[in-house]
């Protein structure tokens, strides 16, 4: 994945989902606001963070987006066994990749 100059989007060969995020408050410890499927044009207005959350993940659901190669963290597994098969360093780098 390469870095295009000028913003942080990260360019990627495959199919992509895009979302522009608006906070508008900040109330009982949570957000409100609205987000924006760009590759739709829909938008919807959230109570929280979570129903932010569920928003994307449903629209990942719907779209063509592939699936994540990795092992996706829960509880029951074994720390250790996230970063398997990388180096620190290296598995440390795919979160700076993002920022």
């Amino acid at each position: 994945m390469a870095q295009s100059s000028g913003n942080n989007r990260i360019n990627s060969k495959e199919s992509s989902t895009d979302f522009l995020i608006k906070i508008m408050f900040r109330k009982n410890v949570n957000w409100q606001g609205e987000v924006h499927w760009l590759n739709t044009g829909k938008k919807r207005n959230f109570r929280s963070s979570l129903e932010l959350l569920m928003l994307i993940q449903e629209a990942m659901e719907m779209g063509e987006v592939p699936q994540a190669e990795y092992e996706i963290r829960t509880w029951e597994h074994d720390q250790a066994a996230v970063g398997e098969g990388l180096e620190e360093e290296k598995y440390l780098a795919l979160f700076k990749e993002s920022d």
